[in-house]
């Protein structure tokens, strides 16, 4: 979630900035920067000030110069741009700033609140490689690290590349993905290591990535991802040089909040009123099952062809009991030798209900797209099943599906 700050200007009525109220002048500075900052001005009951003197509204001794509490709320990374501002026009009184925690954000009519920023959102500070790295060097950061891509970067930190999952196998000849590379057998091991031994960032990346300014509005970003089918956008700063990365997983966090409150024991669907659809009108999904009574040889089949890591397994009357990943087909193989990794050297087989898993999170055809964002978020997934009021299987809903639906209501 965006983190949140509260910025109090303690002043009084009397307060003046360039010949008019100072709350006046705050609240229009605000509001010309077009951040999504909310500001309110509270006029005191009564009060002192730090020489002593009393201010009232009685009409007794009554005062005209009461306190006055200015408060900003806005992202926490937006509030040096307002300090900035705000200490050459505080001449009288206290600034203060504390964090806050944001439970939930919400608007009747959009998505996202105006103005939230790519840098409110954006992972800061991503691992990086420069040009010259040595691939071999590459892939073990990303794997002591669990990321799935890594930026390239010239001696002056200005993104020149990008090096994806895809590029390492497309371009460098990995042979499985970047998880289940310690599942190789040794030999294959040290074959692809001796491939890539001559290799550097520079030949396998992908050039001129497409990058988003850090002070764009996360409304762009979204439709910039969705527009290219991206992942994830690098951010650079004012002078182009890298500040952070933006991926799909940072904007669910964000918008997740923004659908499901929380309130005791009870879950208020804010979908409704237009803003967000079911699962049913959700039509781009992964379709591809197998059934439980196959061996495991052909869900490895399933997969190679159709180049998916994944595929939902289905009873005979088509019920969704289970999914199959490569990573668990690869678990089953016994001891791999140099023949490849889908070399047996067991003669029995195992079927797929032997290894699928079975415990599984998901939604129903009439469920709002708010909750499947909410479990994707809770339980670190990529993709939900769906399945019909009989429990038969309907597809697989992804994060660039669900992006996809999102940027639509932007």
């Amino acid at each position: 979630m965006i983190a949140y700050a509260s910025i109090k200007i303690y002043t009084n009525e009397t307060a003046q900035y360039e010949g008019q109220p100072l709350s006046t002048a705050i609240i229009g500075v605000v509001r010309s920067l077009r951040l999504a900052a909310r500001t309110l001005v509270t006029r005191s009951f009564a009060g002192s000030y730090e020489n002593g003197e009393l201010a009232t509204n009685r009409l007794v001794n009554a005062s005209y110069d009461l306190p006055l509490v200015i408060e900003i709320v806005l992202p926490q990374a937006e509030t040096q741009t307002i300090l900035d501002v705000l200490n050459p026009m505080v001449a009288d009184g206290l600034v203060t700033i504390e964090p806050l925690q944001l439970v939930a954000a919400r608007t009747p009519s959009r998505v996202l609140l105006p103005n939230w920023l790519v840098k409110d959102v954006m992972t800061m500070h991503p691992k990086t490689g420069e040009i010259g790295m040595p691939l071999a060097d590459a892939v073990k950061l990303l794997q002591d690290t669990a990321l799935k891509c890594l930026p390239v970067v010239s001696p002056q930190n200005i993104p020149v590349g990008i090096v994806t999952q895809q590029d390492l196998i497309k371009r460098a000849g990995m042979p499985i993905r970047l998880s289940l590379l310690k599942d190789l057998s040794r030999v294959e091991q040290v074959a692809w290591a001796s491939h890539v031994a001559t290799l550097g960032l520079q030949d396998v990346m992908t050039r001129s990535p497409i990058t988003v300014d850090r002070d764009a509005t996360l409304d762009f970003a979204i439709k910039l991802m969705v527009q290219h089918d991206l992942k994830r956008l690098l951010v650079t700063g004012s002078d182009g040089e890298l500040v952070g990365m933006l991926s799909r997983i940072d904007v669910f966090k964000v918008l997740s909040p923004a659908f499901m409150v929380k309130r005791a024991d009870q879950d208020v669907d804010l979908s409704k009123g237009g803003v967000m659809q079911q699962v049913s009108e959700l039509q781009q999904r992964d379709r591809l099952s197998v059934s439980e009574d196959e061996c495991i040889e052909t869900a490895i089949e399933l997969l190679a062809n159709e180049e998916v890591q994944r595929a939902a397994v289905v009873d005979e009357q088509l019920h969704l009991v289970g999914v199959i990943t490569d990573a668990r087909l690869l678990s089953a193989i016994d001891r791999i030798d140099s023949k490849g990794i889908f070399s047996f050297k067991r003669k029995e087989i195992p079927r797929v209900s032997d290894i699928m898993i079975k415990e599984l999170v998901r939604v129903t055809e009439g469920d709002s797209l708010s909750t499947v964002l909410d479990l994707m978020i809770q339980n670190g997934l990529k993709r939900i099943p769906v399945v019909d009021a009989q429990g038969r299987f309907t597809g697989m809903i992804r994060r660039d599906s669900l992006l996809l639906a999102l940027s639509k209501h932007l």
